[in-house]
C-alpha cells in the first residue's frame, strides 16, 4: 500500500520557492549590480534563480517522494540507484550550467561597467582640462582691457587707470585675480627722477623698494585695488630672478607671459600665485624683433593671481568624484605640486572616513602651457 503523492501541495511549495527567490533575487540585484543592460540583468536573474531555486524544489520534490511512499516492490535497488544517480547528474549539471552562465554574465558585467566609467572619467577629464585651461588663460582678455586704455591715449595716467580697473568686477571675471597692476622700466640712473614723478601725480607716498644693482629696474608703477595691494605697490619686481624672468620674455616675445609659481607679496597666507604679463609697447610703434621690443617698451600691464582662488569650485562644476593635482613642469613631481583639491575634503568628510577612501580607479595626465 502507499499514500498518493499531494500534487496540489507539491505545485503549492514549488509556486513559493520560485516567488519567494524571486523577488529576493529582485530586492537585492539591483544593490550588487547597478546599471546593468537588460540582457545581462536576465542572464544573471535566469541564472540565480536556477541555483538557488532548483535544488530547493527538488528537494521538496523528493520529500514529496519520500512521504508517499510510491518506492513499488518491483522496483529492484539497482534500478532505484540508477535513477537516484540520473538525478544527481542532472542536479550537478544545471549546477555548473548555471555556475559557468553566472561567471559570464558577472564577466560581462564587468567589462562593461568599468568601460562605461572609464568613459565617463574621460569625458569628466577633458572637461576639467579645458576648464582649468579657460581659468589661468582668463586673465588675459582683462589684461588685454587695460593695453587698450594705452592704444586710445597717449599718456594714462593714476586716475584713468584706476577707473579701469573699478570697471571690472575681478570676483565675477577673473575669479583668483588679485587686481591690475603697471609696471615701468626704469633705469636705475633714472630712479630720482621717477620718484619725484609719482609724487607729483597725487602719489605723495610713493616708495621705490629694491635690492641689488642691476641696471634697469621693473617698477609697479600702478596698482589697483590700491588698499588690499599696497604691499606690492613700488616694488621692484626686476629684484626678484622669478618675475624677471618672466617680464623680460614678455617684452622680448611680445605674448602674454606668467612667472612660474611664486609667493604675492600682497599675500599674507603665502599661497600659491603668479604675475600674468602683458607688455605695452608706445603709440605708432610696431617693433617685430626682441631688440625693437626693448626699446619701444611702454610697460607692462600685469595681474597677481591666487591658484587656489582661481580653482575654487571647479569640481562641484563638473563632479565631486574627481580629484585634481596641478604640476609645475613637463611631469608630476612631489616637488613640483603647486595645489591640489581632493574630492573628499571638498565633502567635508571627517578624517576617519577620508582614511577609508578607496584610491582613484582612473588616473589621467595633461600637459597645459600658458604664458610660456
Amino acid at each position: 500500500m502507499h499514500r498518493p503523492v499531494n500534487i496540489a501541495r507539491l505545485f503549492v511549495e514549488t509556486l513559493c520557492i520560485i516567488a519567494a527567490v524571486e523577488m529576493s533575487i529582485m530586492l537585492v540585484l539591483p544593490l550588487i549590480a547597478e546599471g546593468l543592460g537588460g540582457t545581462i540583468e536576465a542572464i544573471i536573474d535566469t541564472t540565480a534563480l536556477t541555483l538557488i531555486a532548483g535544488p530547493l524544489v527538488l528537494w521538496r520534490t523528493f520529500g514529496a517522494v519520500r512521504r508517499a511512499k510510491v518506492i513499488a516492490p518491483s522496483v529492484s535497488p539497482s534500478h532505484l540507484s540508477t535513477s537516484t544517480r540520473g538525478w544527481s547528474i542532472t542536479v550537478a549539471a544545471v549546477t555548473l550550467i548555471g555556475l559557468g552562465l553566472t561567471a559570464l554574465a558577472v564577466r560581462a558585467t564587468t567589462r562593461q561597467n568599468e568601460h562605461e566609467a572609464r568613459m565617463h572619467f574621460d569625458q569628466l577629464a577633458e572637461r576639467l582640462v579645458t576648464e582649468a585651461k579657460r581659468r589661468v588663460t582668463l586673465p588675459k582678455y582683462g589684461l588685454n582691457g587695460a593695453k587698450g586704455v594705452y592704444a586710445a591715449s597717449e599718456s594714462v595716467g593714476r586716475n584713468a587707470f584706476a577707473s579701469y580697473a573699478a570697471s571690472r568686477n575681478l570676483k565675477v571675471e577673473f575669479p583668483g585675480m588679485l587686481g591690475f597692476g603697471f609696471v615701468q622700466r626704469v633705469m636705475r640712473a633714472d630712479l630720482p627722477a621717477f620718484v619725484a614723478a609719482e609724487r607729483a601725480d597725487d602719489a605723495p607716498d610713493f616708495t621705490v623698494r629694491t635690492t641689488g644693482d642691476a641696471p634697469d629696474l621693473y617698477i609697479i608703477k600702478f596698482m589697483e585695488p590700491r588698499e588690499p595691494n599696497a604691499a606690492a605697490w613700488g616694488y621692484d619686481i626686476g629684484s626678484e630672478p622669478n618675475r624677471r624672468a618672466a617680464a623680460e620674455r614678455a617684452v622680448r616675445s611680445g605674448e602674454p607671459t606668467i612667472t612660474a609659481p611664486l609667493t604675492l607679496v600682497q599675500d599674507e597666507k603665502k599661497q600659491a600665485g603668479f604675475l600674468h604679463f602683458v607688455p605695452v609697447y608706445k603709440n605708432g610703434t610696431k617693433p617685430t624683433t626682441p631688440q625693437q621690443r626693448e626699446a619701444a617698451l611702454d610697460g607692462l600691464v600685469f595681474a597677481p593671481i591666487l591658484l587656489a582662488q582661481t580653482f575654487q569650485g571647479i569640481q562641484g562644476t563638473l563632479s565631486d568624484s574627481l580629484d585634481l593635482q596641478i604640476y609645475e613642469g613637463l611631469a608630476p613631481t612631489a616637488d613640483g605640486l603647486i595645489l591640489s583639491l581632493d574630492a573628499t575634503a571638498t565633502a567635508q568628510q571627517s578624517s576617519a572616513a577620508q582614511e577609508t577612501v578607496a584610491a582613484p580607479l582612473f588616473r589621467q595626465s595633461k600637459n597645459i602651457k600658458v604664458g610660456g
